[in-house]
């Protein structure tokens, strides 16, 4: 089995390569820290290259996730595939005003990101789950005081909706 992960150098990201590849699935990151930017579009070409012969899309960086979303779910269009979107529970227990000014670029395009899933999700295949996380233990939230996910519990969560496709398929799930 194959999965293609981004933004998998750091936190969630990392967590969930650690964890497929620990499952003995193969494994292709893309992410700036290793050179593989996806804005860039070279990279986006080989990205969706890579999307060809995979079995699961992790759609983790925050960079183009929008686009990469609608271009790997428009490929795999009736396919047995599975999107995993990584959104955050932002968009679910907040509203913009309860955040400081700097936060709402990241707000309204979370919102974006889940109304483009809800949008795709009428289709059947490919299969998308949706994850919206709170506060993960990562870098990006050291500073943060309040509880925190532990990044692999994610990651397992995630690899076991994966495996249980089968049985039922989660949509939208809000994680704090």
């Amino acid at each position: 089995m194959k999965v293609v992960i981004t933004g998998h150098a750091n936190g969630i990201g990392k967590a969930i390569d650690e964890k497929f590849k620990s499952e003995n699935w193969s494994c292709s990151g893309f992410d700036a820290e290793n050179g593989k930017d996806v804005n860039d579009t070279q990279v986006i070409e080989e990205l969706l290259l890579e999307c060809q012969t995979a079995d699961v899309f992790i759609n983790n960086a925050l960079a183009n996730q929008l686009g990469l979303l609608q271009k790997v779910h428009d490929m795999w269009l009736g396919k047995d595939k599975v999107i995993v979107n990584l959104s955050s529970a932002v968009t679910y227990k907040y509203t913009p005003t309860q955040y400081p000014p700097e936060f709402f670029g990241y707000y309204q395009h979370k919102q974006k990101l889940d109304e483009l899933c809800k949008e795709l999700t009428l289709n059947r295949l490919p299969y998308i789950l949706n994850v919206r996380p709170a506060w993960v233990d990562t870098k990006l939230a050291e500073h943060i005081t309040d509880f925190k996910i532990n990044a692999e519990h994610l990651a397992d969560l995630i690899y076991y909706h994966i495996q249980n496709k089968e049985k039922y398929q989660v949509i939208d799930i809000v994680i704090r």
